[in-house]
């Protein structure tokens, strides 16, 4: 039985090839280790791994979450809104990078556990694009 900073980890090293990991000018984080985001501090596209639940029974499974921060971009002289094309073609790429991960030959079985969705981190003045992944491990 794997425990959930080993399952946090093994999706962390399979993103490091993944297609969203190609195209974000961040770092790849797991859990809460990124980095204090405030809004004077120059934001990048992070992505932050972190496992969520998980049972084990004959089959282990779970979720795990990632999420992609996007900043936000200037809508006039001050105002700092979405980057709705982004957050979109963010959204797309978190879709092929589950699809990627299926792809590769692991004791993991990956699938989709809901939506992928957008939403806005006001404090920071970022969005977070969120994929969340069903995982199942069979036990040997």
């Amino acid at each position: 039985m794997k425990t959930g900073l080993e399952v946090e980890d093994d999706i962390y090293k399979m993103m490091q090839n993944s297609p969203i990991h190609l195209i974000v000018n961040g770092q790849i984080y797991k859990g809460e280790t990124r980095p204090f985001q405030d809004k004077k501090s120059e934001a990048k596209e992070d992505i932050v791994i972190r496992y969520l639940t998980g049972l084990s029974l004959q089959v282990q499974n779970g979720v795990v979450i990632v999420n992609v921060y996007c900043p936000y971009i200037k809508s006039g002289d001050r105002v700092l809104v979405r980057n709705t094309a982004r957050c979109q073609e963010l959204e797309k790429k978190l879709s092929e990078t589950l699809y990627y991960l299926k792809t590769i030959d692991t004791e993991y079985k990956f699938d989709f556990d809901g939506a992928i969705q957008t939403y806005n981190e006001d404090e920071i003045s970022q969005t977070f694009s969120t994929l969340r992944i069903r995982y199942k491990i069979l036990e040997n």
